[in-house]
């Protein structure tokens, strides 16, 4: 069941930061908003906003995918829907930040992985802005490289809004990212509103400031990679931060684990840290869950 709703301007993307990037861990370059990447257009995928790749309207067992559009000033991005079927009258809805190679495998892996799981599930891609997520992985990291994190936090705090309002889904969304996406993850959380949003879980990368965790007042979980010595130094904070709220987080530490270890197709991949850590998500959002 796909509906199209058409969303207003996103008021929470008052405050998000032009250059959120911390010194010495990682840069964010910004451009203008929307401007176009010279010397990619070749790797550019056509701008219909529905990326190639996406498998439109198809079935596997127990679960039905398709490409949808979310509506953001004035534009449509292009988006995979998982969800269970038979599906339930009601579902709990989930949306997915990507990382940095874009709407890829991996996270139409999570989406269907989740769909399983029972959830309805969307995850955006960030990059129909410019045509959408190329096939080769490297142009995809350019293209995020030089896109304005002001429209990342947007799309996917406008997927939490669009998702949130599907007649299908029961209660408050939960919104997930890893590595890259858990960073614009983190900050889209900042700005949704409590009712809208009813978890947040997020794997390595750039943890949340105390500053950013004071307004996510959603339960939060983070997925620490032990041996990434990039933000471990940040773990401890991320722990005072959360205990100093009135609502539900936990940092879990892999410590045998690198970034990445949640993706089968990544060198990273790690299956004892991988299964226990997708175990402990689910947990997390069952627990979290309002309808």
């Amino acid at each position: 069941m796909n509906v199209a709703l058409e969303l207003g301007p996103l008021e929470e993307q008052q405050g998000i930061p032009e250059k959120p990037a911390r010194e010495g861990t990682m840069s964010v370059y910004v451009w203008p908003r929307r401007s176009i990447l010279a010397g990619l257009g070749s790797l550019l995928m056509p701008s219909d906003l529905l990326a190639r790749g996406l498998r439109q309207d198809t079935d596997e067992p127990g679960i039905g995918t398709t490409a949808v559009q979310i509506p953001y000033e004035g534009m449509r991005i292009s988006a995979f829907q998982a969800m269970p079927r038979p599906a339930a009258e009601r579902l709990p809805g989930i949306v997915i930040a990507h990382g940095c190679h874009g709407l890829d495998a991996f996270t139409q892996g999570l989406a269907r992985r989740l769909a399983h799981a029972g959830y309805l599930v969307l995850a955006p891609d960030v990059l129909s802005l410019w045509g959408g997520t190329p096939d080769m992985p490297e142009a995809a990291a350019a293209m995020t490289q030089e896109f304005d994190p002001r429209d990342m936090t947007g799309i996917v705090a406008a997927s939490v809004r669009f998702l949130g309002a599907h007649p299908a889904v029961s209660s408050p969304v939960a919104l997930l990212g890893c590595e890259h996406g858990a960073w614009i993850a983190g900050q889209a959380a900042t700005v949704i509103p409590t009712a809208q949003l009813g978890a947040v879980i997020l794997f390595y990368g750039l943890p949340p400031r105390p500053s950013e965790v004071e307004r996510i007042l959603a339960p939060l979980q983070f997925h620490h990679a032990g041996r990434d010595a990039r933000v471990g130094s940040e773990i401890p904070t991320l722990r005072t931060s959360l205990e100093q709220r009135k609502v539900p987080g936990e940092v879990l530490v892999y410590d045998t684990a690198l970034s990445g270890f949640l993706d089968a197709g990544d060198a990273a991949y790690d299956a004892a840290s991988a299964d226990l850590a997708w175990t402990r998500t689910l947990t997390f959002l069952d627990a979290t869950r309002v309808g």
